[in-house]
């Protein structure tokens, strides 16, 4: 190995030198140009998370915000054209909390049934009738 380093003259040597050197630099260019690359997009990364995060957190506490005691008071109503807004919008036409109109609503479709089963009884009792009236005027 040494007898044929001794064959380059100093300035051959001095290039072959500089070219490893070079080369060296190179991979060393890439390698770093690759990790920063990959950090960069981590670093991305990271922050479209953290960004999510915070919306996550921000859209919490405004759910947890609008959950307060307090009523949210809107124009109108569904009954008054108008979408409500979450369990605790009152209507200021009508003053009636939306929990308390799902509950109205709950009653009066109990009482519609209600009223068609007294309707499909009162039917029965009047046919009833009607027979026992027959049956007597046959005798």
């Amino acid at each position: 190995y040494n007898m044929s380093m001794m064959r380059f003259s100093q300035a051959d040597k001095m290039s072959i030198g500089l070219a490893l050197v070079s080369s060296c630099s190179l991979g060393l260019n890439v390698y770093n140009f690759f990790k920063l690359r990959d950090a960069r997009q981590q670093r991305e990364a990271d922050r479209k998370y953290i960004d999510n995060l915070k919306q996550r957190l921000t859209s919490y506490e405004t759910e947890k915000n609008n959950d307060c005691d307090e009523l949210e008071t809107v124009d109108t109503c569904e009954s008054h054209e108008r979408v409500w807004l979450s369990d605790y919008t009152k209507c200021k036409a009508c003053e009636v909390n939306k929990k308390e109109r799902d509950g109205l609503n709950c009653k009066i479709n109990e009482l519609i049934s209600n009223i068609r089963s007294l309707t499909t009884q009162k039917e029965e009792i009047i046919r009833q009738l009607k027979d026992s009236q027959d049956d007597k005027q046959q005798l």
